[in-house]
């Protein structure tokens, strides 16, 4: 089992020669867009945490909105 500095470490080694290091040649996305509010935002978190909460069960100890 990790430890708990291994479960928070966001390092990665890097891939070896010649590999891609993404997911099917996939790449994080660096652009950043700004939205206005919407009112309808509090409702969908709710609908998606509550799947969330029905997927996870007990284990679902604390689901919070964050951004």
């Amino acid at each position: 089992m990790p430890s708990p500095a291994e479960i928070t470490d966001f390092t990665s080694p890097p891939a070896p020669p010649g590999a891609d290091p993404w997911v099917d040649g996939a790449v994080p996305e660096t652009g950043i867009s700004l939205a206005s509010y919407d009112d309808r935002w509090p409702g969908d978190f709710e609908r998606l945490a509550a799947l969330v909460r029905g997927a996870l069960g007990w284990r679902a100890l604390h689901v919070d909105h964050v951004g």
